[in-house]
């Protein structure tokens, strides 16, 4: 433990300086239906693939292997992408996880193109690993590549997230992790207003109390709490599950932040037994209530299949 804390350190406070006068890229946030239905509140979820992008040590525990599509409309940022995710356990008690982001942004200033009507387009590879370090401490990282293209402007990014989940009696849970560590994003293009565009750092905590009422319906709520480093910012996010006869799932979710920003979601989910194959169709709707800036909403739509 002592070994990897020490590697934890020395990974933050050698980016950290980066971060100091750089805008925050105006990026999508890689979510899935089920974890934006409680508004990214799952953090210190256990065996969830929904919660890779939060806490890579979340997937620990997945015993089956799961694929995931998520599709993702995001009129805040004028943005559409997907997402495709694989989960393999492995061997010697850890689990695997693979991921792809194809995301296309519309309405994109940059020089020397002018105020076009421009697009941008992003690709996230992320490779995950985790792993249990104690009966009650599940760790956990990943590295991410990012490429992207304005036009003929291109660059390419490598960032790492590292997480920790621990598990406490009576179905409580808690989280540390640390997303997006890595350095500024070098365009081709000298010119370019992109140029000085990270993304943003974010030191997170968690809790999830999962509340099983009897053998048809179970409720858990979980809470996350994160300091966006860039914009030196707080921002808290509440949800609530409900889910009947291990079937139909209900989903709710606020997210808010000390400037006033505040992102009200819910979701459901349904599972199904097709033809011996185990699937799950989760749906998600995210808004912005209030806060500065242009208004817009978000809708997901995720399919799993369990083999």
């Amino acid at each position: 433990m002592k070994i990897y804390s020490m590697v934890f350190v020395i990974l933050v406070f050698s980016f950290a300086e980066s971060y100091c006068g750089r805008n925050t890229a105006a990026f999508p946030e890689v979510s899935t239906a089920s974890s934006a239905g409680i508004s990214g509140a799952c953090s210190a979820k256990q065996s969830d693939i929904n919660a890779l992008t939060y806490n890579p040590a979340a997937i620990y525990g997945i015993h089956n292997v799961t694929a995931m599509f998520t599709y993702d409309n995001n009129s805040l940022i004028n943005s559409s992408s997907t997402l495709t995710t694989i989960v393999i356990p492995g061997q010697n008690d850890c689990t695997f996880a693979l991921s792809y982001v194809f995301d296309r942004q519309s309405g994109v200033t940059d020089a020397p193109y002018g105020a076009s009507d421009l697009s941008r387009y992003n690709r996230i590879v992320t490779a995950a690993y985790a792993f249990s370090a104690a009966e009650n401490i599940k760790l956990g990282a990943a590295v991410k590549y990012l490429d992207s293209t304005i036009v003929s402007n291109k660059t390419s990014y490598m960032a790492f997230d590292a997480g920790a989940v621990f598990t406490g009696d009576f179905g409580l849970t808690s989280s540390v992790s640390i997303l997006n560590l890595g350095d500024q994003f070098l365009y081709t293009d000298p010119l370019s207003l992109l140029s000085h565009e990270i993304l943003p750092l974010k030191l997170g905590v968690g809790l999830n109390y999962d509340l099983p009422i009897d053998n048809i319906n179970s409720i858990s709520f979980s809470a996350d709490c994160f300091y966006h480093v860039n914009e030196s910012r707080y921002a808290a996010a509440i949800g609530m599950e409900y889910v009947f006869q291990n079937m139909i799932t209900a989903r709710f979710g606020d997210n808010v932040d000390a400037k006033g920003l505040d992102f009200i979601s819910w979701g459901a989910g349904f599972n199904y037994d097709f033809y011996g194959i185990k699937t799950r169709l989760d749906y998600a709707y995210s808004v912005k209530i209030s806060g500065t800036g242009d208004n817009g909403a978000s809708n997901l739509l995720s399919i799993l299949v369990f083999f």
